[in-house]
């Protein structure tokens, strides 16, 4: 069940977070390459910290 939210949680932070890197990007008028690179760069930090979270809740005693 909590893997179920879990998953639900992920693609809306993930969504999110990419909502707010593409208006950041377009405000600040930034290059094609150097928006691959911000991106890459949010999604793994969003990925490796959604999954430290996921291993908190289901390993908690």
């Amino acid at each position: 069940m909590i893997f179920i939210f879990f998953i639900i949680f992920s693609f809306f932070i993930l969504y999110t977070y990419n909502a707010l890197v593409n208006r950041l990007c377009t405000k600040n008028e930034v290059p094609e390459e150097k928006q691959k690179l911000i991106y890459n760069y949010v999604n793994v930090s969003t990925v490796l910290l959604l999954l430290c979270t996921y291993y908190d809740f289901t390993h908690v005693s």
